[in-house]
């Protein structure tokens, strides 16, 4: 479902514009995760707040605690209120995903016996993805999981930012986040390492030739010699 607000297309002012350069490729941590927010009252460096609405969003709200830090307090309101994550603009498209990498993120709708649902996109080059996933949050604290795939993704693409959008049904007034990550595919990583494994001892094997060849040439020079 398309927004009926306006996403930002520059940076909210209220930030500083960085002054040196961030990495091009946000480095994944251990397991393959890339993290955006992992509790705390900021997002992870360098990416930015772009969110929108009234009331827009709380990073670091303490109404809902998870894991000893403070969390997201995301509004929900039939104005399409976004909680937008966005690389910086220097940066452009500075995630990159693939069509088996996932979005991972921890929430809850502030209470137990109420599910709501949410609208989730990803931005390319500033510009939303027409294939918009709901994605309904209910019960306590949970993990939540939606494909990159699902947004059309299908083959390595660098995205701008990802969003969480208020639907037209509001059931609470708040969905909290307790972490937001991308989770690249097993297989992309595993690929990537048995390849460097392949070059490591292909360069190795050179190596063992090259030394070989050159105890031959000492050895043949040692008989004309005597």
């Amino acid at each position: 479902r398309p927004p009926t607000t306006a996403a930002p297309t520059t940076r909210p002012p209220t930030t500083a514009a960085p002054t040196t350069r961030p990495p091009t490729t946000a480095a994944p941590t251990s397991g393959g995760f890339c993290t955006l927010y992992d509790g705390g009252s900021s997002l992870v460096s360098p990416y930015e707040n772009w969110s929108w609405g009234t009331p827009a969003p709380t990073i670091g709200s303490s109404v809902q605690i998870y894991l000893s830090k403070t969390t997201i307090a995301f509004p929900i309101t039939t104005s399409y209120n976004g909680l937008y994550i966005s690389c910086p603009s220097v940066l452009g498209n500075c995630l990159t995903v693939t069509s088996s990498s996932s979005l991972i993120f921890i929430a809850y709708p502030g209470s137990t016996t109420i599910s709501q649902s949410l609208i989730v996109n990803i931005y390319i080059s500033g510009v939303v993805s027409s294939s918009s996933q709901t994605i309904n949050v209910n019960g306590n604290w949970q993990q939540y999981s939606v494909p990159f795939s699902a947004f059309g993704i299908t083959s390595q693409t660098a995205i701008s930012g990802i969003v969480f959008q208020s639907p037209s049904t509001v059931s609470v007034p708040y969905v909290y986040f307790g972490s937001i990550k991308i989770q690249s595919s097993g297989n992309f990583y595993a690929f990537n390492f048995l390849f460097s494994l392949l070059i490591f001892f292909s360069l190795l094997r050179l190596v063992e030739k090259g030394c070989l060849a050159e105890n031959l040439e000492i050895k043949s020079l040692s008989l004309i010699l005597t």
